[in-house]
């Protein structure tokens, strides 16, 4: 039986009457397993398909995304997908802020007192407390059921993620208490051909361009480590270059985990820890902790100077180890990167140190 055969009987059993979860499991995996091998734009057409079958938010709503999100990850464009998905995740999203905000007023009062009294939300991470009230909530379900789907749309295509940016209001609510929240807001926070600047302020040199597709932050040393580095002749950073199938793994090659470990051998600060003497802080001062660009965060959090995103670079306080893996399987991640002239870069010395003096 061909691919249209396969497609025809699961359409069938994703609209009986009544619905027979085991059967159209069943087809599904049959035209699923035959989708793999078509080329690209018969997997496209039934991505269309399947956006269709989701369009009627029937049973089958989960089932025909699951299928449509995993060929959007094998290649297959995902517009089609987008465009049925996504207004209906707004939906759900909008209503499940609604349905948060009604469970968080009806959340018992902490005992503040310092007796002996304690409620059920002391006994229990409040997150989990509210994931355990909503979890049958039909909209917090659906999130939950559907944004693997979205991620593989968003992840592999750039303007799709500027298109959905409307999403991160409710996203930003969500995230602290559903993790298909959380997921989806952090790769709509992703920055594309956004400017990017590094500077090695001991040695006067720097590089300018763009980061495209960086998760977080951790990935960015990484990256940055290896655009950065080279001939100080040539305005390079003296970094140590990571291995190249570190690179490779974040830049979308290969698979998802590279299996490295990369050490960080430098800090990275925000622009605000640049003083009017000129210097960074001592790698030994942890004082200066407080202007460090964490590994943990985002880029999207990194200070700008006149819309640039500002990374100085100064001597490691310790031994950082980086994972090499890409927080999303469909995200290539670049860092570009020039060299700038001596005047450039005091230029923008000039520029920073004004800034922190304002």
């Amino acid at each position: 039986m061909g691919l249209g055969g396969k497609l025809a009987l699961y359409l069938g059993a994703s609209r009986a009457e009544p619905f027979e979860p085991e059967v159209a499991r069943g087809a599904a995996s049959a035209l699923l397993n035959a989708a793999l091998d078509t080329a690209v734009d018969e997997r496209e057409a039934l991505v269309s398909e399947l956006a269709e079958d989701l369009k009627r938010e029937g049973s089958s709503l989960t089932l025909s995304t699951v299928m449509a999100g995993a060929l959007v990850e094998r290649g297959a464009p995902g517009r089609a997908l987008e465009s049925a998905l996504f207004p209906r995740l707004r939906r759900w999203l909008d209503e499940s802020v609604k349905l948060l905000d009604k469970v968080l007023g009806e959340q018992p009062a902490r005992d503040a007192s310092g007796g002996d009294e304690v409620d059920e939300v002391d006994e229990v991470d409040e997150s989990e407390w509210v994931g355990t009230r909503l979890s049958e909530e039909r909209p917090w379900a659906l999130i939950g059921d559907t944004y693997l789907a979205a991620v593989a749309v968003l992840g592999a295509d750039p303007e799709a993620r500027r298109r959905q940016r409307e999403l991160l209001p409710a996203l930003r609510r969500l995230e602290p208490y559903h993790p298909g929240a959380a997921w989806l807001r952090q790769l709509l926070d992703v920055l594309d051909a956004e400017p990017l600047l590094v500077i090695d302020v001991a040695a006067g040199r720097g590089l300018s361009g763009t980061m495209s597709g960086v998760a977080s932050n951790f990935e960015l040393f990484v990256l940055v480590a290896d655009a950065a580095s080279g001939d100080p002749a040539g305005g390079y950073l003296t970094l140590v270059r990571p291995p190249a199938e570190a690179v490779s793994c974040l830049t979308g090659h290969g698979a998802q985990d590279s299996g490295l470990v990369v050490e960080c051998a430098f800090n990275a600060y925000a622009y605000t820890a640049l003083v009017e003497r000129g210097s960074l802080p001592e790698a030994s001062d942890y004082s200066g902790s407080a202007h460090w660009i964490w590994g943990e965060g985002e880029p999207w959090e990194i200070p700008a100077v006149d819309g640039t995103r500002v990374l100085l670079i100064g001597p490691s306080s310790y031994a950082r180890l980086i994972p090499a893996q890409r927080t999303y399987a469909s995200l290539d991640a670049q860092v570009r990167l020039t060299p700038l002239s001596e005047a450039e870069v005091e230029a923008w010395l000039s520029r920073i140190v004004l800034a922190n003096a304002n």
